[in-house]
């Protein structure tokens, strides 16, 4: 699974162009370890922010707790 929104690293921090990027995307999901949660995305074998596979990818699009 790629492109799964994440908290910006302490040096990323200091970029104001990924700052503002990042308020501009959406928000990290709040996980815990042992949760279950259903994701949703597509598959591809290229992400828009380039990782590749050929085996395939998951290009996260969301995610909500299990039912």
């Amino acid at each position: 699974m790629v492109e799964v929104p994440r908290p910006l690293r302490d040096d990323e921090r200091r970029d104001p162009a990924l700052v503002e990027a990042f308020k501009k995307g959406p928000p990290v999901p709040q996980l815990s370890v042992g949760q279950k949660v259903t994701v949703s995305g597509g598959w591809s074998i290229k992400s828009p922010q380039g990782f590749g596979n050929s085996d395939g990818l998951l290009v996260y699009a969301g995610s909500a707790p299990a039912s």
